[in-house]
């Protein structure tokens, strides 16, 4: 009965470690992978940020050159 016990012991304790193992791997690859979906998520807002910029500054020139085109009707 001892046999079976030390055997129950030690399959234990070797599926502790294991079970410990895949949790801190688990754990580095989740930190891995969030830390890549942050630097994804940074770029994507810098991203937007610049084709925002872009669009109001193109806006802009849409609108003076509306305002120059009807100038130019009312001075003919």
């Amino acid at each position: 009965m001892s046999t079976a016990f030390s055997f129950q012991t030690q399959l234990v304790s070797i599926m502790d470690a294991l079970s410990k193992t895949a949790v801190m791997e688990i754990s580095k690859l989740v930190e891995i992978e969030s830390k890549m979906l942050k630097i994804e998520i940074t770029r994507g807002r810098n991203e937007i940020a610049s084709l925002t910029e872009k669009l109001q500054l193109m806006e802009k020139r849409a609108i003076r050159c509306g305002k120059q085109k009807h100038r130019t009707r009312q001075n003919k």
